[in-house]
C-alpha cells in the first residue's frame, strides 16, 4: 500500500507527519461506489485489457492518484481476482505450446512468415483434431492481457458488490498494517487510571512472546510513556521486527482503540525515517469495526481463587469499590494486582499469589521488594502451602478458606474508622444537608425514586459518603427509611441494572398479567442481566412487584410498606 503523509504540528510544538486516511464523506463513498460499478461489477467476465483502458477516468475522482491505486488494490486483495479464460481445447496453454514446438520438430519446422500462418494452423488443426479458433484462444490464454475479472470464490455466492464504507474500513487498516510493518518501533502516552488493567496485561504479554522490547518511563503529569520495539533497534537496525509490531497491534486493537491513544510510529519511508502521529480518538469510527466488546473484559479471571475472592468480597463489604487489574509503572518497573480497593481517597492494592512456577514466585517477590516502600498499602494474599518469601507488606495466608471476613475487618480498622474519626463532623453536616433535602422532596412527593433522588439531591451521587453514614448508624430518623432503602437498594444492585430489568417487565406484563415464579425466574435470568436468583428476587422487590406485573410503573417507586426497615434488605440477600 502506497503512503501518502503529510506535515503537522503537534502539541509539543514538533513537526511530525500522518498518514491520509479516507473519511466516510458521502463525496468518498459515491466515488468508491463508481469505481466498484463503472470499474469492476460491469465488467465481471471481462478482459484486463478493457478494464485497464477505463481506468483514467477515475483518476480525477480521488484527491491523489494514489488513493485510487490503494483501492483497486483492496478490491483486487479482498473481493476479485483475475482469472484465465476457460480451456476450450481440453488443455492447459502450456501444453499446447509444448506439443507445438514438438510438432516444430518433427517436421523440422525452424519459423513461419507471417503469410503462412494461417494454413499452419489449419494444417496444426487438421492433425490433432483442435477447432482452430480455441488453438488460437487458448494457446497463449495464461498472458496477463487474456485474463478476465472474476469475484473471488468466497464472494461467487454474493450478488451484491461491496460496500463503500467497508472498502474504506480495509483501505484505512492497509494503510495502519503498511505504517507497522515498516516502524522501528511504537510509542504512546497514558494515564493509569484511565486503562484497562486486563488489556494491558494482554499487551504486555504478547510483546514478551513477540521478542519486542518494552520500555516504560514515568511523566510528569501522572501519565506514563510506554515504547515498545525490537531488541535489534535499540542499536540501529532494520525494521526486522515491524511485523511483530503489526500483529501486537492487531492482536490489541481493543486497548489501542477503547482508550483513545494517540500513537508515534518511527517507519523506514523509502531509505529516511519519518515520525508518524496517529490520533486514534479521531481514527477509531474510519478503521474496521472486528473490535471485541469490552464490557465484560472484566469478567474473566486468571484463577479460581481471584474470582472466589471478588464474589465474596462484593457480597460481605459495600464500603469499599473493588476493580480488577489495576496498573502499576514505577521506575521502569511494570506489576498488575490482582484487585485495587477504593475507599474515599484511600487506595489498596491487592495481590493473590498462588500457587505457580517458582520462577514466577520469584520473579513476582523480586517486584514486591522494589515496590514494597513505596506501595505500602499493598496487601498480599499467599497460598498457606507456598513458601513465599516475607516482605514488608501485610499478608494474609489462605487455604480452603479465603478469610475474607478477618480481611474486611481489617480494612475497617485499619482506613475506616480512622477516617470517620477525622471526618466525623463533615458527615454530620452531610447527613443534615441530606436530611434537609429529604424533606423538602417530601413536600413535593408521595414517594420516592431513584431517579429523583440522584437529580434533586446532589450528596446522593456521593455513594461513599453516604455509606459511610449509614455504618456509623448516622440515620435513625424513621420518616426517612425510604430514602435509607434506596441507598442499601443501590449499593446491592446496580441502578441501569434495575431499570434494565423493569423495561423488560413491562414488555413481559403486556404478554399475560400473572407469571408463575419460576417461570418469570427463568425468563429473567435467560436476559442475562448479571444477577442470581437471589439478587432477581431483591430487584423484583425495589420495584414494588409481586408475580402480579400488571401495574408496574414506568419509574418504578420504593413503596414504603415494602420495607418496614433495612433488616428487610438484608433478609433479601439470603432467601
Amino acid at each position: 500500500m502506497q503512503l501518502i503523509l503529510k506535515k503537522r504540528r503537534v502539541s509539543d510544538g514538533n513537526l511530525k507527519f500522518t498518514p491520509i486516511f479516507l473519511e466516510l464523506h458521502q463525496e468518498i463513498i459515491d466515488s468508491i461506489a463508481e469505481l466498484i460499478n463503472n470499474n469492476y461489477e460491469i465488467n465481471l467476465g471481462k478482459r484486463i485489457a478493457k478494464i485497464n483502458d477505463d481506468e483514467e477516468y477515475f483518476i480525477n475522482k480521488f484527491s491523489d492518484i494514489r488513493i485510487l491505486r490503494g483501492l483497486n488494490l483492496i478490491l483486487m486483495k479482498f473481493y476479485y481476482e483475475h482469472s484465465h479464460y476457460s480451456h476450450d481445447t481440453g488443455y492447459s496453454p502450456e501444453k499446447l505450446r509444448i506439443q507445438m514446438y514438438k510438432y516444430f520438430e518433427q517436421n523440422k519446422i525452424s519459423f513461419i512468415l507471417p503469410k503462412d500462418k494461417e494454413n499452419f494452423f489449419l494444417n496444426y488443426s487438421e492433425e490433432t483434431n483442435i477447432v482452430v479458433q480455441n488453438l488460437k484462444k487458448d494457446l497463449f490464454a495464461d498472458h496477463s492481457l487474456f485474463k478476465i475479472l472474476t469475484r473471488k470464490k468466497q464472494n461467487e455466492q454474493v450478488k451484491d458488490p461491496p460496500l463503500p464504507k467497508m472498502i474504506i474500513y480495509l483501505y484505512n487498516n492497509e494503510i495502519i498494517r503498511t505504517l507497522l510493518n515498516r516502524s522501528y518501533w511504537i510509542d504512546f502516552d497514558f494515564k493509569l487510571e484511565n486503562v484497562n488493567g486486563t488489556l494491558f496485561k494482554n499487551l504486555i504479554f504478547l510483546s514478551k512472546r513477540l521478542g519486542l522490547h518494552f520500555e516504560s518511563n514515568n511523566l510528569n503529569n501522572g501519565a506514563v510513556n510506554i515504547r515498545i520495539l525490537g531488541p535489534q533497534e535499540l542499536v540501529g537496525k532494520s525494521t526486522k521486527y515491524g511485523k511483530n509490531l503489526n500483529i501486537l497491534f492487531l492482536k490489541n486493537i481493543d486497548f489501542f482503540v477503547s482508550n483513545n491513544l494517540i500513537i508515534n510510529l518511527l517507519i523506514n519511508f523509502f531509505g529516511q525515517k519519518r515520525e508518524i502521529f496517529i490520533d486514534l480518538s479521531i481514527l477509531k469510527d474510519l478503521l474496521n469495526t472486528y473490535t471485541r466488546d469490552i464490557s465484560d473484559i472484566d469478567q474473566v479471571f486468571d484463577s479460581k481463587v481471584e474470582k472466589k475472592f471478588n464474589d465474596i468480597f462484593k457480597i460481605l463489604n459495600k464500603n469499599w469499590e473493588i476493580t480488577r487489574e489495576p496498573i502499576i509503572i514505577e521506575n521502569g518497573i511494570i506489576m498488575i494486582p490482582d484487585f485495587k480497593l477504593k475507599y474515599f481517597n484511600t487506595i489498596v492494592f491487592m495481590e493473590i499469589v498462588g500457587f505457580w512456577t517458582e520462577r514466577y514466585l520469584t520473579h513476582k517477590f523480586r517486584k514486591i521488594k522494589l515496590l514494597e516502600n513505596k506501595y505500602k498499602d499493598m496487601i498480599l494474599f499467599v497460598d498457606e502451602n507456598l513458601k513465599f518469601p516475607e516482605t514488608k507488606l501485610k499478608t494474609f495466608y489462605y487455604g480452603k478458606n479465603m478469610h475474607v471476613t478477618n480481611f474486611i475487618q481489617f480494612l475497617k480498622e485499619k482506613y475506616e474508622t480512622p477516617y470517620i474519626k477525622e471526618n466525623i463532623e463533615k458527615l454530620k453536616t452531610d447527613k443534615t444537608s441530606i436530611i434537609s433535602s429529604i424533606n423538602k422532596l417530601s413536600n413535593k412527593l408521595k414517594s420516592f425514586s431513584f431517579l429523583k433522588l440522584v437529580e434533586e439531591i446532589s450528596t446522593f451521587k456521593n455513594i461513599e459518603t453516604i455509606n459511610a453514614l449509614i455504618t456509623e448508624n448516622y440515620f435513625d430518623d424513621k420518616q426517612n427509611i425510604r430514602f435509607l432503602i434506596a441507598i442499601n437498594a443501590r449499593i446491592i444492585i446496580n441502578l441501569d441494572i434495575i431499570i434494565e430489568l423493569q423495561n423488560n417487565l413491562i414488555k413481559l406484563s403486556e404478554q399475560k398479567d400473572n407469571w408463575e415464579g419460576e417461570e418469570l425466574l427463568k425468563i429473567i435470568v435467560d436476559l442475562n442481566l448479571g444477577m442470581d436468583n437471589g439478587h432477581i428476587r431483591i430487584a423484583l422487590k425495589i420495584l414494588g412487584c409481586t408475580w402480579k406485573i400488571k401495574n408496574l410503573v414506568q419509574e418504578f417507586i420504593l413503596l414504603p410498606e415494602r420495607f418496614n426497615d433495612l433488616k428487610e434488605i438484608s433478609r433479601c440477600l439470603y432467601f
